[in-house]
């Protein structure tokens, strides 16, 4: 008699494999939406790429994303010519609809990448009545995200000379220092993207920050190179690339090699999420950020002044708020690396970034304000 068995064990793998397929899928993970004086930005992340098209029925625009249904209903409060915006399973597809502020439009859906995104801009035609605010305009910052470069079992990032100490626990406890400053100081929220030794990807930090909506994103390094390198500098993203500054970031790139979300580290070529009006004005707040946070820090531990530079850090990239990565000193400096990597340095590095930040955001509300 034949042994049917096989048989039954492959139909029930079969079985177990469809009713674990859903949770494997591409989904909807996120909505953001941000307005300047141009128009209104919609932007749904993406575990992976999908199809998608836009249809308008009325004051409602509806993008159909295959195949990307979200786990629950996502949804954010409207600004400028958007009154609403929701995120729906409808079958297995997500349902992007938006709803448009009283006034007459156009508007258009695209697809950016590293990470997936469907954008939508919505922009009042001439002569419409529809008023959109300024970037940031009446905004307070209330939450802030502080990334502890690097983390996890894999060596990434530099150490001291004798490699005592690596950089992802030396960052760590700056991270700390700040989020309790921060707190108590500015009575802010502070969001880590790790609270111990272990591995985040590229989309578990800058998509982490998207996720919480936070108004600042601060990613914390030590710098490395040859002994004699020494000084200070901060970061802020940038469309081109620097020459002078490219062995940074791809240093600090090299964490994300192995993030299963990422296919490439593309280290000439910024694919930014958002519209190219908004670019401009994040990137014109995070060399504002920036500059405050060097300011202080070069106050604080008076080294070389390597300056604000911009360059295609992929921790910065996806990031819907003004974000900057800071090399407060070469961990690889026998001088700066055993002067400022221990409990006196974090604090004082901590506090200098603290510093800075709170410049930025006395200036920035009372700009916007």
């Amino acid at each position: 008699m034949k042994n049917t068995r096989p048989s039954a064990l492959v139909l029930t793998a079969a079985a177990v494999l469809s009713l674990i397929a859903p949770s494997l899928a591409n989904r909807a993970r996120s909505v953001n939406l941000g307005t300047t004086s141009r128009g209104t930005w919609v932007v749904v992340a993406l575990d992976d790429e999908a199809e998608f098209g836009l249809s308008a029925d009325g004051d409602t625009l509806s993008v159909r994303i295959e195949d990307a249904a979200p786990s629950s209903t996502l949804q954010r409060d409207g600004r400028g010519a958007v009154e609403g915006v929701r995120v729906v399973a409808d079958g297995g597809d997500a349902l992007l609809l938006i709803t448009l502020a009283p006034g007459s439009y156009s508007y258009r859906a695209y697809a950016k990448r590293d990470p997936f995104q469907v954008c939508v801009d919505v922009t009042p035609k001439e002569g419409s009545s529809v008023s959109t605010a300024d970037f940031g305009a009446g905004a307070r910052i209330e939450r802030i995200v502080i990334d502890p470069g690097h983390g996890g079992p894999k060596w990434t990032g530099t150490a001291l000379p004798d490699e005592s100490i690596a950089e992802k626990t030396a960052v760590m406890e700056q991270a700390r220092i700040l989020q309790r400053l921060l707190e108590d100081n500015l009575g802010v929220e502070v969001v880590l993207t790790r609270n111990d030794d272990y591995e985040v990807g590229l989309k578990g930090r800058c998509l982490m920050a998207n996720d919480v909506d936070a108004d600042l994103f601060i990613s914390l390094h030590l710098n490395g190179g040859p002994r004699s390198a020494h000084g200070t500098e901060t970061f802020y993203l940038v469309s081109g690339q620097a020459t002078e500054t490219r062995a940074a970031a791809m240093k600090e790139n090299a964490d994300f090699q192995s993030d299963p979300y990422l296919d490439q580290i593309n280290s000439s070529v910024l694919d930014f999420i958002l519209s190219d009006v908004y670019q401009t004005q994040v990137l014109d707040e995070s060399a504002r950020l920036a500059r405050c946070v060097q300011r202080e820090l070069l106050d604080e531990l008076g080294l070389t002044d390597r300056g604000v530079k911009q360059d295609n850090f992929a921790v910065l990239r996806g990031t819907h708020m003004p974000a900057i990565l800071v090399e407060s000193y070469f961990m690889s400096s026998p001088d700066e690396g055993y002067r400022y990597t221990n409990a006196e340095g974090y604090r004082r590095v901590a506090e200098a970034v603290y510093r800075g930040v709170a410049d930025y955001i006395a200036d920035y509300e009372e700009r916007m304000n």
